[in-house]
């Protein structure tokens, strides 16, 4: 992606280990003797909320027909992916009812600013960032992210794997579809095969107790 960004002739610049990093070298170095420069928020913004909200369209045109879905596993950094999620949820009135929406908000054990946040009760900051999904790393969601938290907090689960596991994730992933991703996708995948061990081992139970 650096290389076809430096194609089309832009000057990029690289700094830090992970994204949190980045971004106070951009506000603090090069935006505040720029007086010029425009910041691009890569989560904390409704727009970005407005185009993540349209997975959900899709979600209901495909599965809707195929008899509708019961969770939505989510990776989490900054959020912006999240609680696009959860806008899109809410305007189909898919987190209310009798069958509420499950939505796992997951994260690594070194990027887990939303787990922290949900654990304290307020929106909290990491004191830095220690995982190897180094995108995933804001060391704070955005705060309509952990809103949406408070709002529903029957409808989701905050869920955080080790760096280990979220690299099982991007194997398994590889291993079934040949498609490689990195850490901070594989975190979401290895929570989704292990739903889907657990749903598979109380149906084999099920179905042995009933023969």
């Amino acid at each position: 992606m650096i290389e076809k960004l430096k194609s089309l002739g832009a000057e990029v610049v690289q700094v830090g280990e992970h994204w949190a990093a980045a971004d106070q070298h951009l506000r603090e170095q090069l935006l505040g003797k720029d007086k010029t420069g425009v910041y691009v928020p890569p989560f904390d913004h409704p727009d970005l909320w407005e185009g993540h909200a349209s997975i959900v369209d899709e979600m209901e045109r495909q599965m809707g027909k195929r008899g509708g879905y019961d969770a939505v596993v989510c990776s989490v950094g900054g959020g912006g992916l999240f609680a696009g999620i959860m806008e899109g949820l809410e305007r189909y009135g898919r987190l209310e009812g009798e069958r509420k929406m499950s939505v796992l908000a997951v994260e690594t054990e070194g990027a887990r600013s939303l787990a922290l946040s949900v654990e304290k009760g307020v929106l909290s900051r990491l004191g830095a960032i220690t995982t190897i999904a180094n995108s995933l790393g804001a060391t704070q969601v955005a705060p309509r992210a952990f809103e949406y938290t408070k709002r529903y907090p029957e409808n989701v689960a905050s869920v955080v794997l080790s760096d280990a596991e979220a690299a099982i994730g991007s194997v398994c992933f590889a291993d079934d579809e040949r498609v490689i991703v990195e850490a901070a996708c594989g975190h979401s995948v290895r929570t989704l095969i292990g739903m889907m061990t657990r749903v598979s081992a109380n149906f084999e139970q099920h179905t042995y107790g009933t023969n």
